[in-house]
């Protein structure tokens, strides 16, 4: 963790945290099913790989849109910039992909806006 918060202060310091946790949570997963066999097999593991790809996607964008307007707009409304461009792709995402615990979310949604004849 060191290196990362001499080299980019901040930043650095929220990448060493990402990472410290998704090594914990690998070392957690691997203890768990071991001492649980069949706790995460593929089929279980294939459950969450929409909403990883959902998050990975609107994670990206995110990033991309943060680095876009850095320095060109105040901070908070750069926050607003960037939830206002990802909100809308992570709706659209799970609208397309259907990803598992989000169901009644994206049923909502389809209610809300279906067109119900008269």
């Amino acid at each position: 963790m060191i290196p990362l918060i001499a080299i980019m202060d901040s930043i650095g310091l929220s990448i060493a945290y990402s990472v410290a946790y998704w090594v914990a949570a690998v070392v957690a997963i691997v203890v768990l099913n071991r001492k649980v066999p069949g706790l995460l097999t593929m089929n279980s593991a294939r459950l969450f790989g929409k909403g990883l790809l959902v998050a990975v996607i609107v994670t990206t964008i995110g990033f991309a849109v943060d680095l876009a307007v850095q320095g060109h707009v105040g901070p908070v409304l750069q926050l607003v910039i960037v939830a206002a461009v990802t909100g809308p792709v992570f709706v659209a995402l799970v609208l397309w992909l259907k990803p598992h615990g989000f169901e009644e979310l994206n049923d909502s949604i389809k209610r809300r806006f279906s067109r119900t004849e008269v």
